[in-house]
């Protein structure tokens, strides 16, 4: 018996993964989509794809039939695909824009094919935009802060637990520790972020009295160098004393 194994995958139309292949052929030869597909035996459509993976400007599918045109943005002469193409490419036709989280200039992504318009993206980047989420979580919740002050209640663990607004109806709860020093850092803490209290009781949330830590930590561990005063150190074990 011979030894199981996956076979090798083979691309279908292997011409259309070499891009001077299908430069030749559309971009020096001046062929259309439909006639480089007849070439290999495939659809207008795949051909349409490789030159979109190698970002070559498509001609349009009445290429020719056109007058020549001005670019309305950078004035450049070129063939339109059309007698409603106003614009030589499709960064001239997006234009720029400004990033709503960083205020630099960037160009956005282009619609799907069939729609008229630019994408409404308001990022530059995921960055950019996963930081104004945030930014717009710590606004949202500033605001119930402000209109619904919270009912603290002190949980039989010893945190102190505060509810905003009404139960079942868009209610929520949280350690006041953690909301103490998200407010005193001025951005959510993440997943793996514990706050210790320095002084061991859990009810005092002053700012004071928090520490910033990484994972979890020991009941009751406070630990200060008598030196300097700092509080972050490490417990570590003593060896043993060597024997006389």
């Amino acid at each position: 018996m011979g030894t199981c194994g996956k076979a090798p995958t083979r691309a279908l139309y292997p011409e259309l993964q070499d891009e001077a292949w299908v430069r030749k052929h559309y971009v020096d030869d001046g062929l259309s989509c439909g006639e480089v597909g007849e070439l290999i035996g495939c659809g207008r459509a795949t051909v349409e794809l490789a030159l979109k993976r190698f970002k070559i400007p498509a001609r349009g599918r009445h290429h020719g039939r056109w007058k020549p045109k001005q670019c309305r943005r950078c004035g450049t002469e070129f063939i339109p695909g059309g007698p409603a193409a106003l614009f030589c490419s499709p960064e001239c036709r997006t234009g720029t824009r400004e990033c709503e989280a960083c205020a630099q200039l960037f160009t956005p992504d282009v619609l799907a094919t069939g729609q008229q318009g630019p994408s409404e993206q308001r990022y530059c980047s995921e960055k950019c935009r996963k930081w104004a989420r945030v930014q717009a979580t710590m606004a949202y919740h500033d605001r119930r802060r402000k209109s619904r002050p919270p009912r603290r209640r002190v949980h039989v663990s010893g945190y102190v637990q505060l509810y905003y607004g009404a139960p079942g109806n868009g209610g929520y709860r949280v350690m006041e520790h953690r909301q103490v020093m998200e407010d005193h850092l001025g951005r959510p803490l993440r997943a793996d972020e514990t706050v210790h209290h320095i002084n061991g009781d859990r009810a005092d949330n002053r700012i004071e009295n928090l520490q910033l830590r990484q994972g979890r930590h020991g009941k009751n561990a406070a630990f200060r160098c008598n030196s300097c005063g700092s509080h972050d150190v490490t417990a570590v074990e003593l060896a043993d004393p060597p024997d006389d």
